[in-house]
């Protein structure tokens, strides 16, 4: 089986790159299916037109960009039928990757007429209140492409109400990367990063993980933390670059930390590996996000169960899985008061506490990314078939 993969593509610093890789890394395990990358160009100043992807080892073709009219993917797939025969072409969809939404459909209703089984995961489901043009759109694509694949019932009911045929949703979690250095040394984890020596011992660590926007509740998390700070010798960590309207509201921030003790912050992107050595090395990570009608899922949250840690997590849909699997770490506000309390009854009930992050840490394991390749490959095969 020949799979092209449409994807905003690593060395891009982007969610979806990573989620793209991982899933990537482990389809490869499998030695009937042969995957290939198609990528975005525009993240990839100084690259060859086709380069082997550096983590997961997948063959990349550089096919669009951002803005283009997306004629490149239809021509790197008639390449790989030329070549290879593929069968599948499978799309990772994210508004911002593919801003045109008119362009969208005319590329799937032309993958369509060459003859291509069409997957689609849809990252980001918008609701209905957000417009009607939403809506169209998202039947339409539900209508040209022969699966939907989404990752949360949230997304998945959401999809049926707006009247996509629910035959068509196939509902896989996000993967989770079981992270490699739990156990490891605090301190040696810490000094790896460069920020050992700002940080006591004994302290609480904890942390928001992944870039800086205005919906991770950054500003929330530091009225939390001054709260938190006060009884408690606790640091919190925080380590990201700006994203998307990040720039402007790190701008903001850094006001509200240089008045605050006990804060970490560096403005640098963290790879993989390091920022799966920080959740290895930090006590709690807090999620205090806010959506505003979009739905997903946060591939953040998964690393952080990843790596056996505790939680704080806000009601925000792309965190549902908190809220079903560990409802006593989920924040039933939004308020800076409710979060710091939050915090403070994860230091101070290990018990229950250590009973929430089994459970997560078994949904980790289920949802492992070799069992979310396995479920991909089964879902491959069921559209190879229709």
């Amino acid at each position: 089986m020949m799979v092209a993969m449409v994807s905003r593509t690593l060395p891009a610093k982007c969610g979806i790159a990573e989620y793209t890789s991982m899933l990537g890394s482990a389809l490869r395990e499998f030695n009937d299916i042969e995957l290939v990358f198609l990528g975005n160009r525009e993240e990839k100043e100084g690259l060859t037109k086709r380069y082997i992807e550096p983590y997961s080892g997948v063959e990349t073709w550089i096919c669009f960009s951002r803005n283009d009219t997306l004629e490149g993917i239809v021509n790197c797939v008639k390449d790989l039928v030329r070549e290879r025969g593929v069968n599948i072409v499978h799309i990772q969809h994210e508004y911002d990757i593919f801003p045109d939404n008119r362009m969208f459909l005319t590329l799937l209703t032309k993958l369509r007429e060459m003859g291509t089984k069409i997957v689609v995961t849809m990252h980001t489901v918008v609701h209905a209140l957000k417009g009607h043009e939403y809506v169209e759109f998202q039947r339409k694509v539900s209508e040209l492409a022969h699966a939907i694949v989404v990752h949360s019932v949230l997304q998945e009911y959401e999809l049926i109400l707006q009247g996509v045929d629910p035959e068509k949703i196939h509902r896989i979690p996000h993967g989770t990367l079981i992270n490699p250095f739990i156990g490891r040394s605090r301190s040696e984890l810490l000094k790896t990063l460069g920020i050992n020596e700002a940080i006591d011992d004994a302290s609480i660590l904890i942390t928001t993980p992944g870039f800086i926007r205005s919906d991770k509740g950054l500003t929330l998390l530091l009225k939390a933390f001054n709260e938190v700070r006060k009884r408690y010798n606790a640091t919190l960590v925080l380590m990201g670059t700006p994203q998307h309207d990040g720039k402007q509201y790190l701008a903001e921030l850094l006001n509200d930390l240089h008045s605050l003790k006990d804060v970490v912050f560096v403005n640098r992107f963290l790879n993989r590996e390091e920022l799966l050595k920080l959740l290895a090395a930090i006590d709690v990570a807090v999620f205090p996000y806010r959506d505003e009608l979009h739905i997903g899922v946060s591939g953040a949250f998964h690393m952080a169960i990843g790596s056996r840690k505790a939680v704080v997590c806000s009601k925000a849909p792309r965190l549902i899985e908190c809220h079903e699997y560990a409802p006593e770490l989920t924040v039933q506000t939004l308020d800076a008061h409710d979060i710091a309390k939050k915090i403070e009854m994860v230091i101070e009930n290990p018990k229950i506490v250590n009973e929430a992050v089994e459970r997560l840490w078994r949904y980790a394991l289920n949802t492992s990314w070799h069992n979310i390749a396995r479920l991909h490959r089964k879902l491959y095969y069921e559209v190879l078939e229709l």
